[in-house]
């Protein structure tokens, strides 16, 4: 599903204005693993903004080439925004091209894998949504 880039927007704009309190936390982590690094920028309880769940917001690099496998996510959805180059996303016998600008979503338990199919790296944002 492919969605209006307002609606991405408005969410992490809505995240990155919440006031500093305890359940929300911006995170320094990164984590490579040859040819992709995965950066954690926040996450936080959305009871703040009177939303049941949590979010946690991390932004992907994958070298042009690299290929995450097929796998999905249990507990969580994903609302991705490709800020640039190109990625192919599978989902069984299906593929998606996805360039900059694209906001799309990945429900949960759905098998899916990501690979950079572009001649330069691929930087995408990933919202994770955690329903409570």
């Amino acid at each position: 599903m492919t969605v209006k880039p307002s609606l991405f927007v408005l969410l992490v704009s809505a995240l990155l204005a919440l006031p500093p309190a305890a359940t929300h936390t911006v995170l320094a982590q990164r984590s490579d693993s040859g040819d992709r690094t995965v950066e954690n920028l926040i996450a936080t309880t959305l009871s703040e903004i009177g939303l049941p769940g949590r979010v946690r917001v991390v932004r992907v690099t994958m070298a042009p080439g690299a290929v995450r496998g097929d796998h999905k996510h249990d507990g969580r959805s994903a609302l991705q925004v490709i800020l640039q180059g190109t990625v192919t996303e599978y989902r069984g016998d299906q593929s998606f091209v996805r360039t900059e600008g694209d906001v799309f979503t990945i429900p949960e338990g759905v098998t899916h894998a990501t690979e950079n199919t572009g001649t330069t790296a691929a930087v995408y944002i990933e919202v994770n949504i955690f329903p409570e």
